[in-house]
């Protein structure tokens, strides 16, 4: 009984014993911490102190979190002793920015808080700043561990240089940050001051600052030439400080010629521009350019001669739109073609003034003698005087309700009939409007057509009544069938008789003269 006493007493400490060895020992708490907590940007997407990486440590593997926007992480997960590299993008608003970005290692987490300015700062990369004429912030990063440390402004660019409170100021890891505005140049000289940097046991040391001028030209004196038909000269005084030179337009450079050489300034200074004007047999016009490259600045002087015969423009929609392309410019009661205008060669009053009815009236059209392309259909239009010009195609000058149409001598035909059964002419417009929608449009009646080459005219299924085609001398085909047999009278001269095939309605009658 005592041996199985005994054995019974080994066994229970036997199981005591494996019950202490199994027993879990306590694991230690998992933790991450990062070397910094902060990252600042610049605007361009520049470490703001050259430091963008951020180091690791952690009892694991530890994951980031965070929105990637706009800067970057090179990593998203990793082990103890790993670094990220966080990227910028440039920011392009006008507002400051900022993320949170959290390192997670098991329960233990560490915050990075990334941010990014928005102004324009330039860095002192090589001991001095250049700004271009518009300013700008200038953020001065210094090493220092001199007591007393200070960055003064030049006393002779207080007014332009000045200190901005709109950053912090900081002093830490011996890295001395100061910010400064630079105002805009509002003068036509580049200038140059100085921060001075100094403090206990320092020589003081001069920081430059340098500023571009606001480039500039201008004319002094009257920049119109108006003359005689005789000989003479135009003379103005340009102050400039950018290199310009004088364009003449080639079409005026046979009667308008520059007297002496432009000369390219060293600052801003003045200098006299003559240009010899020829004698004129009638009267001209021209402009000539003082051209820069940048033009805002260009500038602009007219030469006219003799006496001008003033145009009229009655028809607003029709002037406003000159003036808006700069064809026209107003001279006394009337108006002028600009040296643009006299070189035009096209107009499209369509395209641009259809919402606002077209052009009821092309009175000064004329003047435009180089045009080649119009296009003015969708008008109020009843006369048409394009006679003077080079246009040769009119299937865009209707649809108009055209009572008389003078072409010049590039026309050769004349088409505003129908190609088909179910449409109707050209010579129409709309009167009243719902919206965009027409919903009323009145016919033309009446045409008086005359063109030295116009050969051959198609007035098919219209609804004229009288139809006076003398003025086609070179006339050789015309149909003048009208929708509903409207067409009673066709008048013709006398040396067209016999030399044109005509084809009109039963009732059509016509007369010579």
């Amino acid at each position: 009984m005592k041996k199985l006493f005994w054995i019974l007493l080994s066994a229970t400490v036997l199981c005591a014993c494996n019950d202490d060895d199994t027993q879990e020992s306590p694991q230690p708490q998992a933790s991450v911490e990062i070397g910094v907590g902060k990252l600042e940007f610049l605007p361009g997407g520049d470490p703001a102190d050259g430091t963008n990486v951020v180091e690791v440590t952690s009892s694991g593997a530890w994951r980031l979190t965070g929105r990637k926007t706009w800067c970057t992480p090179s990593a998203v997960e990793g082990k103890s002793g790993d670094a990220v590299t966080f990227t910028a993008d440039a920011n392009p608003s006008s507002e400051p920015r900022s993320e949170v970005f959290t390192f997670i290692c098991g329960g233990s987490t560490a915050r990075l808080l990334v941010t990014q300015a928005n102004d324009k700062i330039v860095e002192c990369s090589e001991d001095r700043f250049d700004l271009d004429s518009e300013g700008g912030l200038i953020r001065l990063r210094m090493e220092s561990n001199v007591e007393g440390f200070t960055a003064e402004i030049d006393p002779v660019a207080t007014e332009w240089i000045t200190p901005f409170t709109g950053a912090s100021e900081t002093r830490a890891m011996q890295t001395f940050y100061k910010y400064y505005r630079v105002a805009a140049n509002d003068t036509y000289y580049p200038r140059s001051g100085s921060i001075v940097l100094s403090g206990e046991g320092l020589e003081p040391r001069s920081l430059p600052v340098h500023q571009a001028q606001t480039d500039m030209l201008r004319v002094d004196g009257e920049t119109e030439y108006k003359g005689e038909l005789t000989a003479g000269q135009m003379r103005v005084t340009v102050w400039s400080n950018i290199p310009f030179e004088v364009v003449i337009p080639e079409d005026a450079r046979s009667w308008v010629t520059l007297a002496s050489e432009v000369v390219e300034p060293e600052a801003w200074s003045p200098q006299e521009i003559v240009l010899d004007i020829a004698a004129a047999a009638d009267f001209r016009m021209t402009q000539v350019s003082l051209a820069t490259g940048v033009t805002a600045l260009n500038r602009t002087l007219v030469i006219q001669q003799g006496e001008a015969k003033l145009l009229l423009f009655p028809d607003d929609n029709f002037r406003e739109y000159l003036f808006g392309l700069g064809y026209i410019m107003v001279s006394g009661d009337g108006y002028l073609l600009t040296a643009e205008g006299a070189a035009a060669t096209e107009l499209d009053t369509y395209t641009t003034l259809w919402s606002k009815g077209g052009i009821a009236s092309a009175e000064g059209i004329e003047a435009f003698t180089n045009l080649t392309t119009l296009n003015c259909m969708y008008g109020r239009l009843r006369a048409l005087d394009i006679s003077t010009t080079k246009v040769a195609d009119l299937s865009k000058c209707v649809p108009n309700a055209l009572e008389t149409l003078h072409v010049g001598p590039n026309v050769t035909t004349v088409n505003f009939g129908s190609s088909s059964a179910w449409s109707d002419g050209k010579l129409y417009d709309y009167t009243t409007k719902s919206g965009s929608y027409p919903y009323s449009y009145y016919w033309s009646q009446s045409l008086v057509l005359s063109g030295e080459n116009i050969t051959t005219v198609n007035l098919w299924r219209n609804k004229l009544t009288t139809l006076d085609v003398s003025g086609c001398p070179n006339l050789q085909t015309l149909d003048c069938r009208m929708q509903n047999y409207e067409l009673m009278t066709l008048t013709m001269s006398a040396s067209q008789m016999g030399k044109v095939t005509v084809t009109k309605d039963s009732t059509t009658q016509i007369v010579y003269k």
